[in-house]
């Protein structure tokens, strides 16, 4: 009688645990992302969520199909739906592990989901203050691996976990026999549909910064100089009309051939001045009551 017993009890753990599983989700930082419990029969009676977060902190909720009822102390941004467990606006605060029981008709199904949120970096591929190639990815959940090509053995990696929990890796390429004609940093991360490719160029061993900043200061120094000759000689012809508008004999030399023109014109429509003072004298001699001092006016008409 004791047999029959104890080969159901072991037929009963094993049903338990074949009940049990462990999977690991991601969500994306700022994105909603479902969590399921992988229950999908009818007979369902409670659906019961204990979550622990990474920092240590608990939270639960619990749920009834048959009346709808919820009851929760987790954010509000935590809501059941069915067997699974709806997260919206997903933050890196939202890491740990949630447990999710099943309570139906036939058992219990038990489920454990470790959730991480992903938050992505972005890279930059800069020259540091030693003229270094240096790539960062920052702000990446989590860390972000980097990668030189061409390969060397002189690369110095680090990595610096941030107040909100994202990293800044940081990767500089120390090999002062680079000589070639570019130097590629690869970043991979699990946000990234694909790996990130930045590319620095150099010459001779001189990185573009420095070029570039010598070109920029170079264009900035040519654009002034030319703004301040142009300046100079706008000044230069302002004064010069200034010149002219005072003193108007500048420029206003007489043409003596058109003088001598304009005297010329009509010469032999105008009377001799001898003639015409003669005709004047005999008028006033032969009119008596006219005085010298009375003046006389005439009219000359042009036939």
């Amino acid at each position: 009688m004791h047999v029959p017993h104890l080969m159901h009890f072991r037929i009963t753990l094993i049903i338990f645990v074949c009940a049990n599983k462990v999977t690991a989700d991601a969500a994306l930082l700022g994105k909603d992302t479902i969590l399921d419990c992988n229950y999908k029969e009818n007979s369902t009676i409670l659906v019961f969520w204990g979550i622990q977060f990474q920092d240590a902190s608990r939270c639960h909720i619990s749920y009834e199909p048959s009346s709808t009822n919820t009851s929760s102390n987790c954010s509000e941004r935590m809501r059941p739906q069915g067997t699974s467990l709806h997260l919206s606006d997903s933050q890196a605060s939202d890491d740990g592990m949630y447990v999710c029981d099943v309570i139906h008709t036939t058992g219990i199904s038990h489920t454990e989901i470790h959730l991480e949120v992903l938050v992505q970096p972005y890279v930059i591929l800069t020259v540091n203050s030693q003229s270094y190639p240096e790539c960062q990815a920052i702000g990446g959940k989590p860390p972000a691996n980097i990668s030189w090509s061409p390969e060397s053995e002189y690369v110095k990696p680090e990595r610096k976990l941030l107040a909100n929990k994202t990293w800044v890796t940081t990767s500089t390429y120390t090999n002062e026999n680079f000589h070639g004609s570019a130097l590629t940093c690869v970043v991979s991360h699990p946000t990234f549909s694909e790996k990130r490719f930045l590319t620095i160029r150099g010459n001779g061993g001189s990185f573009p910064l420095w070029a570039g900043l010598v070109t920029g200061i170079s264009v900035i120094s040519c654009v002034i100089l030319g703004t301040l000759i142009f300046w100079q000689r706008t000044n230069i012809r302002r004064c010069i009309r200034g010149d002219k508008q005072n003193n108007p004999t500048v420029g206003q030399q007489s043409n003596p051939v058109r003088e001598r023109n304009l005297g010329m014109q009509n010469v032999e429509e105008v009377e001799p001045y001898a003639s015409f003072t003669q005709k004047i004298n005999t008028i006033y001699n032969s009119t008596p009551q006219l005085h010298k001092s009375d003046k006389i006016y005439w009219t000359v008409d042009n036939e």
